[in-house]
């Protein structure tokens, strides 16, 4: 039996899969330091520097400006390349549909109501895709920050009360500057480049309805395809137990082999399909758990770094008058702990003496009060324009009257 193409197929998937996991999960503090954290590295930053330096010394200059500007243009500009990149993926798998598996219907396995939910959930999916597109993130502008303002307290440990130097505004707590869009959003979660808007306030309960339907669609057409390829081999007697020529049944591989040779597109968008299916579901998912812990993405690298500054013994109580923005100080504090005191410079000692007269943040201290609990974060964030805040105690206060730190807030640049 030749199950070379299944193991092929299998590894394939196991490598797809742990790449995802890998750029999701290698920035976590779990990760950061093992080798999925390097891989993560590698993959987000070392790989494209070493490309970076290949192509510079390939390429005359001339051509080589001319790419670096496309490639800035596409990944960091604002632009319509990966919707497009959407659209052709999602039409051209709707056409191998149209083409390969509605003639098809009704067959054994699949019902003539097909013919009808095909359509349905594709211009369903296209539909929100296009309103996601130009709907308003929660975009903030002189006429509702105070609205804003008042939804969410400056916890006085990665928010502090403060205006944007670009749109002149007050930032409401866990607003941030898009740099690609030029605006502030409130309740910021991320940039999508799919959609080529922003995820804020104003759409994340449409964003997440959206990787819902995304996933079951691609679910929906590669159930499509694989049901109809099962029936297009049981036609063919490929499952027969005694096959003509092989003196007995065809192996899954060789059935496998065969359909993928003469129904190529069936097959490959039955495989591709699935994939993109779990890989939107667990983006999908873990969407929902930031939501859950009362999280953004924005957020994800603010705690890390308060984690990070608070197990080097950098994080400090009431320093930001202090320190008036300095993060070197805060910088250079970090490194002494990974030297030994014998190896400390005069600098170093000075560093050091000046910290220690700061009252530094013990473990109960470090509170996530934008976490009210599962179900309460997830109202916050499906229903933001009519949601109020649980932790009303905590607006207006300074955060020297909540019981919080206040830190350097230049680290935590908000544009």
């Amino acid at each position: 039996m030749d199950i070379g193409p299944l193991y092929q197929l299998a590894g394939g998937i196991l490598l797809f899969s742990v790449v995802i996991y890998v750029m999701l999960m290698g920035e976590s503090n779990y990760h950061k330091d093992g080798l999925v954290g390097k891989l993560h590295t590698f993959i987000t930053h070392s790989f494209w520097v070493f490309l970076r330096k290949a192509i510079h010394r390939i390429l005359p200059s001339f051509i080589y400006v001319r790419l670096e500007a496309l490639c800035s243009y596409v990944f960091f500009k604002k632009n319509p390349f990966l919707p497009l990149l959407y659209f052709s993926l999602v039409f051209g798998s709707y056409a191998v549909v149209v083409w390969e598996v509605l003639p098809l219907l009704p067959s054994p396995s699949l019902g003539s109501q097909h013919l009808y939910t095909t359509h349905l959930a594709l211009w369903f999916v296209l539909g929100l895709f296009l309103h996601l597109c130009f709907c308003d993130p929660g975009i903030v502008t002189k006429e509702n920050v105070e609205f804003h303002t008042n939804k969410y307290h400056y916890d006085g440990l990665i928010y502090f009360q403060r205006d944007c130097s670009t749109c002149k505004t007050v930032k409401p707590a866990r607003s941030k500057h898009c740099a690609m869009c030029g605006h502030c959003v409130a309740r910021f979660d991320h940039h999508c480049p799919w959609i080529n808007n922003d995820v804020g306030a104003g759409n994340t309960h449409k964003f997440l309805l959206f990787l819902l339907s995304t996933s079951l669609l691609f679910v929906y057409g590669s159930y499509l395809c694989t049901y109809i390829c099962i029936d297009i081999a049981d036609d063919h007697n490929l499952f027969a137990d005694n096959y003509p020529g092989n003196g007995g049944p065809l192996s899954y591989s060789d059935i496998f082999q065969i359909m993928a040779h003469h129904h190529a597109p069936l097959v490959f968008l039955a495989m591709l399909a699935g994939i993109m299916g779990v890989v939107v579901f667990v983006f999908g998912c873990h969407s929902l758990y930031l939501i859950g812990r009362g999280r953004t993405t924005n957020e994800i690298q603010k705690w890390e770094t308060i984690w990070y500054l608070f197990e080097n013994q950098a994080l400090v109580k009431n320093c930001w008058e202090e320190m008036k923005g300095n993060w070197e100080e805060f910088k250079h504090r970090t490194d002494l702990s990974n030297k030994k005191k014998s190896e400390w410079t005069d600098k170093d000692r000075a560093y050091e003496e000046y910290f220690s007269e700061f009252v530094r943040l013990t473990k109960e201290e470090i509170v996530n009060t934008y976490n009210n609990g599962f179900f309460a974060n997830l109202r916050e964030a499906l229903f933001y324009n009519s949601w109020q805040n649980p932790n009303s105690k905590f607006h207006n206060a300074k955060p020297s009257t909540i019981g919080l730190p206040s830190i350097d807030t230049t680290y935590f640049e908000q544009k």
